[in-house]
């Protein structure tokens, strides 16, 4: 019986989609199938209005601005245990652990975090990320954060 090569180049695309994947270091602490939700509510997303100097959520240096989403993910028990244990180790270096958290999606970086250093050896199912965007201009830098923060939800939901 002979099949068809769309069908056999459909089976190939489907055997290597790529997926989303959280890494501290080289090891991999959650995936897609890890995050029970991904938050799309004004109470666990938006601009973090904790940071900034003279415009909240974003600050001015060097002539460029830098604006900063923040949302939210819930994870399972076993990411949350994945996590605790991966960051017992890694020293801390004032506010913030020497590793970051880094979103893959295939082999593509999406973003790197730094991991607060309130989470070392913590199982905490919800996880607050905070994405940055740069731009010349205030809205550029807007525009950039806001735009990172929907690609990596888009990814975490794929």
């Amino acid at each position: 019986m002979k099949y068809p090569l769309f069908f056999f180049m459909l089976a190939l695309t489907a055997c290597v989609r790529p997926y989303f994947v959280a890494k501290i270091g080289d090891e991999a602490v959650f995936d897609y199938e890890d995050v029970l939700s991904v938050c799309s509510s004004n109470d666990c997303m938006g601009l973090d209005y904790t940071y900034g100097n003279s415009t909240p959520g974003c600050i001015y240096e060097e002539k460029a601005y830098t604006c900063r989403y923040k949302f939210s993910i819930t994870l399972n028990d076993h990411a949350a245990r994945r996590i605790a244990e991966k960051t017992l180790d890694i020293p801390i270096s004032g506010e913030y652990l020497d590793e970051n958290l880094t979103f893959y999606y295939g082999d593509e970086v999406l973003d790197s975090l730094r991991i607060a250093s309130k989470i070392k050896g913590s199982k905490i199912n919800e996880l607050n990320i905070f994405v940055e965007g740069h731009g010349d201009s205030l809205e550029t830098a807007l525009m950039n954060s806001k735009q990172k923060m929907e690609e990596i939800k888009k990814s975490i939901s794929s």
